[in-house]
């Protein structure tokens, strides 16, 4: 855990004005340039007199503001842009860095102090600190008191600002030279011209140039050196003494061509904007710092270069808090930088080089204000967090002008200090104020939040054997489960267990550098069973079960209660018992085996009196694998018999006992009585029982029973038999010992009917309603009910029921003859609760049931779109989305609940447009598909996928298709689109005949057909120029219409008319290669025909006939001079006039072999390449006076 952390946050809480002041709304500066902000935005105005390359000042109204006067540091200008009376000649200059500063005065609302700092450039001969006073009395206003003389040797720096008690202001300087401040206070006194001087440690001995600023926040002063150096310092300001203490230099170049110039405070004092460039332009940029930091060595190491920027320009804080910045040194321009939020470190400042742009010039200077006008509230972005019982250091550490006190005190150990230490117990913004030597307070706010980690698990329900659980735990943003065995991620919120065993899981969770843990116990539902026993034939065992609630055995056979968690078991042979044990919705089994050793126990039979010298058998029929031993063995025929036969010798009762031993070792005992004497009937008391119970007749005195009648009873030849007569009767026993001994007994039993018990039905009853329960009263009956508590007689047949809680009650009826019977009743005590189906969403124009329970009535409200409200499952039909209130009751108790019905938007079907394409080709169907919908199209006939929004349709026949699209509520809609197919018609131009015939030199003619269909189009022909040229068009058939134009070897002919041909005549010239066979293309530019019409064309041929020269191809047409070359199997010649050209072949042997050529031809350069077998040959050519031989060498 994070002890301690020690984090620096203000928040600044002065009382200074902030942007409800208007004072700073409007601006004038540069060349004539001027902005407003008077509308809550920026805005060029036109109408600005200045004419300045740096500072000026200007002042507006504090509530309106309207402008009020500027000056550029040498004159006043009224708010009608008119030089003010007197209003020249004030000492300022034109190059001087803050040239003015408009200060309020205390004393006089209409009236305003104009300090003019010296422009030092040389030749200027000023070089102090002036004031003059405005007075806006009279309308135009004008200059007072003009230029008062209040120190001399000052640099061209210029600030200002309020002071502590808000009621006056400071004016501050600085040396020209030495490293001194001075202050002068403007109160309602007039101005103190006695300054409060600060001097400090410099460096540099020339202050002349650069910005010196005062922080919004009134607690810091920052001075840059425009000359050779680059210093760059922060001071602390005293507002309530005007003293400039603590030099911290930021930035130190001494030695260096470094200067620093403008300067500008972010609006929550947190960051310091400078810049600075070398002196010959080499370096230059724009820099941020953080000086909410504690030390110097921090506040150097936070610079931010943001921007390679001309140095020496001025920067300004503007309304809305943005910082704006002039353009170039030396160099009037129309454009401004922005700071757009300069209380954001780094890149995050939103710096925007030439972010907007006038429509006037201005140089390196703006409007010098008062930046207290711009101050606001700090607040970090970051809040202290502490974990429970934690601490953190607060605020910084001390300085010895302030005092401390903070608000509440409760956490902190010292609340008088600059940094305690706080330990909250809960989320406190603690505020510190800071009381300077001046008497001036100031405040940060820092804000502690405890982190209330808090680990919680949900609780988790019994689990079931061999099952997962999703654990669940919150309040951190890490967790860590242990253990984690059974765990499918111990590392996230919600891992899965499925734990063997019962387990506790513990979490630790963490936020930030807080932890806590929680722990949640998983108990898995296991069974346990007694384990298999072995039992003699005869003998129970009690079996058991454990770990569940409700139980049940089977087979039941043999067991006292297969429901109990341990019956007694009694089977006859072995069995395999299992019980199912359920524990809430867990349900498990387990297997117990009672094995079963064959044994039939020991019976010595009922006692028996016998007469003496008779016998009687004992025992029961033998079992072959027992053994039996009798004890004593007097009178006995065989001591070793399962049945021996007893015949006493003299009066007297024997007991006899029976030892029954089997092979795989049971044994068991049992006796039997025989009494020797006279037979004696004896029976038990005549007595009374209810109708429908049974009672045991007793008889005893024989060895021998008979009963008469038998009615009713389950055996009448055994002494005891069970009756259940139905109606009274006298049962008469006959008891024999022998044929001759015998008695006779009887025993009446009366028969009474029981009683009705009647408690009536199950009731449920709010609590303090009266109920009655029972039925009238039968006379001779007497009643019991128990418990009575609740009851207003609990001897009546129906009393009225009034309980506090849910009882059963018990109704005892006895009647006359003491039979009792018994009923139940249950009153359900409590509040009902109304139990509604969850909030719904139905389909435009479908219906959906509601339902509720826990009441006997109904009531729905409002009945709109409900088909019954008074039911309880009424059917709902909106329209809009409604809020449904029911109503329920039962007795006096009443409840309600709601369930809300919205109407699920239905999707959007579109099938698109109905489509006529042609036969065969596809066309899209649907638009676009929209997330979660579900898409089908029937028939899927022609479709390249029936199942997506938008499919490609190529359908042999028109077709109808119908789209059905499902969105994820389930509503559907319905759209359909018919895609006619249009059959196709083809339509051909050709020309004829399809091989031309041409001879070089003569004309020759084809046929352009039109087809019928296509009243008008546009063809063209593709030929080579060097061997066909169009003559022209011959002959048209009647109807057809036509223009023709030829450019570089394409006819293009525009026509109209169908079903007709053209007949055109074309002029033929010598190829210029050997090939024998051109074509001319033939191809449909364009024309008018229906939609599935298509428009094809087929050219023809031009096949070189046989001619004089058939061999010679033109290489060029132009021709200068006679010659004959020779080439690879063939000759080059050319002829330079036009006229007859004879060209001849002969063998090696001179034998004329063919003419080549004999004719009229055209200057030009030709080629001839010979068929003739491998050899050589002579080429002789004549054209008039020209004559030549070559040799030819062809090789085939």
């Amino acid at each position: 855990m994070r002890n301690s952390l020690l984090i620096l946050v203000f928040l600044c809480l002065s009382s200074l004005p902030a942007f409800s002041q208007h004072e700073t709304d409007n601006w004038f500066f540069g060349y004539h340039a001027g902005i407003t902000f008077q509308n809550g935005w920026r805005q060029e105005i036109q109408g600005g007199q200045t004419n300045t390359r740096e500072g000026t000042a200007v002042i507006s109204d504090k509530t309106t503001g309207d402008l009020l006067f500027y000056t550029d540091g040498m004159t006043v200008w009224n708010n009608q842009h008119r030089i003010m009376v007197n209003g020249i000649g004030l000492k300022g200059g034109v190059s001087c860095t803050q040239s003015a500063l408009i200060v309020p005065n205390p004393a006089n609302p209409l009236q305003y102090y104009v300090f003019t700092a010296p422009d030092l450039t040389p030749g200027t001969g000023i070089t102090a600190l002036y004031y003059s006073i405005v007075s806006l009395e009279l309308p135009g206003g004008k200059v007072m008191n003009k230029n008062t003389l209040l120190i001399d040797g000052v640099s061209e720096k210029l600030t200002g600002t309020m002071d502590c008690a808000g009621t006056g202001f400071w004016v501050v300087t600085h040396h020209k030279q030495r490293s001194e401040f001075y202050s002068f206070h403007i109160t309602v006194s007039g101005i103190d011209t006695r300054p409060v001087v600060s001097t400090y440690s410099g460096e540099i001995s020339d202050y002349t140039l650069g910005y010196m600023k005062i922080s919004p926040s009134r607690t810091k002063l920052a001075l840059a050196s425009g000359t050779n150096g680059g210093y760059l310092s922060l001071f602390d300001f005293n507002a309530g003494t005007g003293m400039v203490k603590n030099c911290t230099v930021i930035y130190n170049n001494i030695g260096t061509n470094v200067y620093t110039y403008g300067l500008a405070f972010s609006p929550d004092n947190s960051k310091l904007y400078s810049t600075r460039k070398l002196s010959a332009n080499t370096y230059q940029e724009l820099v941020q710092y953080d000086i909410s930091l504690q030390d110097a060595e921090s506040i150097r190491n936070s610079v931010v270069k943001l921007y390679p920027y001309a140095s020496n320009v001025a920067m300004q804080l503007a309304f809305g808090g943005s910082i704006f910045i002039s353009g170039y040194e030396n160099t009037p321009t129309t454009f401004f930088d922005v700071i757009g939020t300069p209380n954001k470190k780094g890149v995050a400042c939103n710096y925007i080089n030439q972010a907007f742009s006038l429509n006037n010039t201005f140089d390196s200077g703006l409007p010098n204000f008062m930046d207290y006008n711009f101050n606001q509230t700090y607040r970090s972005s970051d809040t202290i967090v502490v974990c429970p019982n934690g601490s953190v250091q607060l605020g910084r550490l001390p300085d010895r002008e302030y005092t401390y006190s903070w608000t509440p005190t409760e956490g902190l150990d010292d609340p008088n200090i600059s940094n305690p230490i706080a330990s909250p117990t809960q989320t406190t913004e603690y505020q510190l104020k800071k009381t300077n030597g001046g008497g001036c307070d100031n405040y940060e706010i820092y804000t502690v939040k405890v982190n209330s980690v808090k680990a919680e698990i949900a609780p988790i329900t019994p689990l079931c054997s061999r099952k997962s659980v999703k654990l669940s735990a919150s309040g951190g943003d890490s967790y860590e489960w242990s253990p984690i065995d059974s765990l499918d991620n111990p590392k996230k919120a919600t891992p899965v267990a499925s734990p063997k065993v019962s387990t506790r899981y513990k979490v630790v969770i963490t936020r930030g550098d807080c932890k806590d843990s929680a722990y949640v116990d998983v108990v898995v539902f296991k069974i346990a069973a007694s384990k298999d026993t072995v039992i003699c034939g005869g003998s129970s065992v009690q079996l058991s079960a454990s770990g569940g609630d409700t139980y049940l055995w089977y087979p039941s056979i043999g067991l006292d209660n297969p429901l109990s968690a341990t019956p007694i078991a009694s089977p006859s042979v072995t069995t395999k018992y299992r019980v199912l044990v359920s524990n809430a919705n867990c349900v498990d089994s387990a297997f117990v085996t009672v094995t079963v050793k064959p044994f039939t126990g020991a019976d010595a039979g009922i006692d028996k009196t016998v007469c003496l010298g008779v016998s009687t058998e004992l025992g029961a029929p033998p079992d072959t694998s027992n053994t039996y031993t009798w004890r004593p063995s007097i009178n006995l025929d065989d001591v070793s018999k399962a049945n021996p036969t007893v015949t006493p010798t003299s009066n007297g009762t024997t007991q006899y006992i029976l030892t029954v031993a089997s092979k795989n070792g049971c044994i068991a005992y049992d006796t039997i009585l025989v009494t020797a004497g006279s037979i004696t009937a004896k029976v038990s008391s005549d007595t009374t029982m209810c109708l429908g119970s049974s009672v045991q007749l007793i008889a005893s005195g024989g060895s021998d029973y008979e009963w008469t009648p038998t009615t009713g009873l389950d055996n009448p030849n055994i002494p005891n038999p069970i009756a259940t007569p139905s109606e009274t009767t006298t049962y008469k026993v006959r008891v024999s010992s022998g044929s001759k001994c015998e008695d006779f007994a009887s025993v009446t039993v009366t028969v009474n009917p029981f009683p009705t018990a009647n408690a009536g039905i199950d009731l449920s009853s709010c609590r303090g309603e009266r109920l009655q329960l029972g039925a009238p009263l039968e006379v001779g009956n007497t009643y019991s009910w128990q418990p009575p508590i609740g009851l207003d007689d609990p001897t009546k047949s129906n009393p009225i029921a009034s309980p506090t809680v849910t009882t059963e009650y018990i109704l005892t009826v006895t009647n006359s003859s003491g039979c009792s019977s018994k009923d139940t009743v249950l009153i359900t005590v409590g509040n009902i609760k109304a139990i509604v189906s969850k909030d719904t969403a139905v389909c435009a124009g479908s219906s959906v049931q509601l339902s509720a329970s826990g009441g006997t009535t109904y009531k729905w409200a409002p009945i709109d779109g409900l088909d019954n409200p008074n039911s309880a499952t009424p059917l709902c039909t909106v329209s809009t989305k409604t809020k449904y209130k029911v109503v329920i009751s039962s007795g006096f108790c009443v409840d309600s609940a709601y369930v809300t019905v919205d109407i699920a938007q239905l999707p959007i079907a579109n099938a698109g447009p109905d489509q006529s394409p042609c036969k065969g080709d596809p066309t899209q169907l649907g638009v676009s598909p929209q997330d979660g919908n579900i898409y089908t199209w029937q028939p899927p006939t022609g479709l390249d996928n029936p199942t997506i929004s938008n499919p490609i349709a190529t359908p042999n026949e028109t077709t109808q298709y119908i789209l059905t699209v499902t969105n994820s509520t389930g509503c559907t809609s319905q759209d359909t689109v018919i895609v006619t197919m249009n059959p196709r018609n083809e339509y051909s131009f050709t020309l004829s005949p399809s091989v031309v015939t041409v001879i070089p030199g003569q004309q020759f003619q084809t046929v352009l057909n039109v087809p019928s269909g296509v009243p008008i189009w546009k063809v063209h022909l593709d030929y080579d120029d060097l061997i066909v040229k169009f003559g022209s068009i011959v002959q048209m058939s009647t109807g057809i219409t036509v223009t023709s134009n030829e450019k570089n070897g394409k006819l293009s002919l525009d026509g109209t008319g169908e079903n007709g041909a053209i007949m055109m005549n074309f002029y033929s010239f010598l190829p210029y290669t050997s090939d024998t066979n051109f074509v001319v293309k033939l191809n449909v530019d364009s024309a008018s025909i229906e939609p599935c019409e298509t428009v094809t064309s087929k050219g023809n041929t031009l096949e070189l006939g046989m001619f004089c020269g058939r061999k010679i191809r033109t290489v060029s047409s132009t021709g200068k001079n006679y010659f004959i070359t020779t080439k690879e199997n063939g000759v080059n010649f050319g002829v330079g006039l036009p006229g007859n050209v004879r060209v001849e072949l002969y063998d090696y042997t001179g034998t004329f072999k063919e003419i080549v050529m004999d004719g009229n031809m055209e200057a030009g350069e030709y080629s001839i390449d010979f068929d003739m077998p491998t050899g050589v040959y002579f080429c002789r050519i004549n054209s008039g006076m020209y004559s030549d031989v070559r040799k030819v060498a062809v090789v085939q």
